[in-house]
C-alpha cells in the first residue's frame, strides 16, 4: 500500500462520520452478533478497539451494516468469499429482529476505489425467506419443488399418470436445471427458508414458444411457490428480480404461458398487468390435448 494512501479499515475521514451515524453497523465476534450503538459515528475498528480487539483479530471478523434497505457483509479490506457468505446467512433472522426490518436486499463486499460501491448482490430477505440465485447444488430440491407445485396446481385437471411420468423425468429435469444455471441467457432464482426451497423462478431472454420467440418476447418460464408459502409475496419478489434482469438485458416485452384451466395462476398474471393474447396453443399430455393461453407484458427499459 502506498504510504500516502489511507487504509479505510483503520482510519475514518471526518466526512464519513454522517454515514456512520445513519447506518446500523455490526460485527460478528466469537460467533455472536454485536451491533454498534445506533447513531454512533464510530467505525467498526474504533468499536473493536473499545473491546480490546487488536488489528490482527479485527481483520478476521465478519462485519457489516444496514442502510437504506441494504444489508452489507464483508471482512478484511471489504472483501468476501464463499465461506463468509455461508456463515453470515445464519444471522439474517437475528439481524432482521434487531433492526426492525422484515425485508431488505443482501450484498457482499465493497469497492473502496469506486466510492465504496456495493459489490455482489446476493438476493433478498423477506419475512424469514431468502431469495437468491440458484446454483447446481439446488438441482434436486428445485425439481422436487417444481413437481410438487405443478401437481398441486393441476391435480384437478390432469390424471395421476401424468404426475408419475414427470417423476420419471427427474434426472433429465435436473440436467436441464444445471444447464439453465450456466446460461447467460437465462436466470434461475430460488426462495429458501431454513435450508428448504419454497419458491423458484426460471426465465429466458427468448421465449420457449417459437411463435413468441420470433416476435422478440422473453419468457417467464416458471414461477412457483410451495402451497404452504403462497400469498406471502414470494412470487412478487421473484418477479421483481426477473424484471430488473430483463431490463438489464435490454428486453422490452415478455410472455407467460399457462394452462387455460389454471384459473388461480391466471388471476395472478392478470394482477401483474398481463394482457391476455387471443392466441391459444394445444398442450398435449399422454395423448390428450389441453389448451394453453398467453399473457403479454411490456416493460420500460432504462436509458
Amino acid at each position: 500500500m502506498d504510504k500516502n494512501t489511507v487504509d479505510f479499515r483503520y482510519h475514518t475521514n471526518d466526512d464519513a462520520r454522517d454515514f456512520h451515524k445513519n447506518r446500523k453497523a455490526f460485527i460478528i465476534y466469537k460467533n455472536k452478533l454485536e451491533f454498534l450503538p445506533f447513531g454512533s459515528s464510530m467505525s467498526h475498528f474504533e468499536f473493536c478497539q473499545t473491546k480490546g480487539i487488536e488489528k490482527a483479530e479485527f481483520n478476521s471478523l465478519t462485519r457489516g451494516y444496514f442502510l437504506s434497505g441494504n444489508l452489507v457483509f464483508y471482512k478484511d479490506n471489504f472483501v468476501y468469499d464463499e465461506e463468509l457468505i455461508k456463515f453470515s446467512l445464519n444471522y439474517l433472522n437475528e439481524i432482521s429482529s434487531i433492526i426492525g426490518e422484515n425485508e431488505f436486499d443482501i450484498y457482499y463486499g465493497q469497492i473502496p476505489e469506486e466510492n465504496f460501491r456495493l459489490d455482489l448482490f446476493y438476493g433478498k430477505y423477506k419475512n424469514g425467506v431468502v431469495i437468491r440465485k440458484a446454483n447446481i447444488s439446488d438441482a434436486e430440491k428445485y425439481v422436487d419443488l417444481n413437481n410438487l407445485v405443478w401437481k398441486d396446481a393441476y391435480k384437478h385437471i390432469f390424471p395421476e399418470e401424468i404426475f408419475l411420468e414427470r417423476e420419471k423425468m427427474k434426472s433429465v429435469k435436473m440436467e436441464q436445471f444445471c444447464d439453465y444455471t450456466k446460461s447467460p441467457e437465462h436466470i434461475v432464482y430460488v426462495a429458501e427458508k431454513d435450508g428448504e426451497l419454497v419458491g423458484l423462478m426460471l426465465a429466458g431472454t427468448s421465449s420457449f414458444y417459437p411463435y413468441y420467440a420470433e416476435c422478440g418476447y422473453a419468457d417467464l418460464m416458471a414461477i412457483y411457490v410451495h402451497p404452504d408459502y403462497q400469498g406471502l409475496g414470494i412470487a412478487s419478489s421473484l418477479k421483481k428480480i426477473f424484471d430488473k434482469w430483463l431490463e438489464d438485458k435490454g428486453k422490452t416485452k415478455f410472455v407467460i404461458g399457462v394452462l387455460k384451466d389454471n384459473l388461480k395462476a391466471r388471476k395472478v398474471y392478470e394482477k401483474w398487468g398481463g394482457v391476455l393474447d387471443e392466441r391459444e396453443e394445444p398442450f398435449q399430455m399422454l395423448g390428450k390435448d389441453y389448451s394453453e393461453v398467453f399473457y403479454l407484458y411490456n416493460i420500460n427499459t432504462r436509458n
